[in-house]
């Protein structure tokens, strides 16, 4: 049997299912990256990119947007470069952006970086229905 370090990286994803990767047309990159991570660990510890970059760089994005701020607009308040944030929100880099990037971008969004245990997320996660209280406020509870 061919030890798997002797093929290139190229070999080896084409020897990848033909089956599997025809499951993979039209998935976003994070669904083929959370895939390549849980069906084939060694190729995606090669891979420039993770999933945790990915996700870093969503969030990052859709803060920065419902902040209403370009990217240079953040990059200015956060002490970095707009290339910088260009490529966080791209999801380079195989582990995502330093913990000080993180937190000056936090920072710059008004936010904070905490660890939040997974059962407080789940809850918060839930559907919220909204429903008017009365004429200028709005009663959110979550859903059962």
């Amino acid at each position: 049997m061919e030890d798997s370090s002797d093929r290139t990286k190229s070999e080896r994803l084409t020897a990848l299912p033909r089956r599997k990767r025809r499951e993979t047309h039209g998935a976003s990159v994070m669904d083929v990256i959370v895939e390549l991570e849980r069906d084939h660990p060694d190729l995606a510890a090669e891979a420039p990119i993770s999933s945790v970059a990915l996700e870093i760089g969503e969030m990052v994005r859709e803060m920065r947007l419902a902040a209403g701020m370009s990217q240079r607009d953040l990059a200015e308040a956060a002490g970095l470069h707009q290339s910088a944030i260009s490529a966080i929100e791209r999801g380079e880099g195989k582990d995502g952006p330093t913990y000080r990037k993180i937190r000056a971008i936090a920072k710059a969004l008004g936010m904070d970086v905490a660890f939040v245990p997974l059962a407080v997320t789940a809850r918060a996660t839930r559907p919220v229905s909204v429903q008017p209280e009365n004429d200028r406020s709005i009663k959110r509870r979550a859903l059962p």
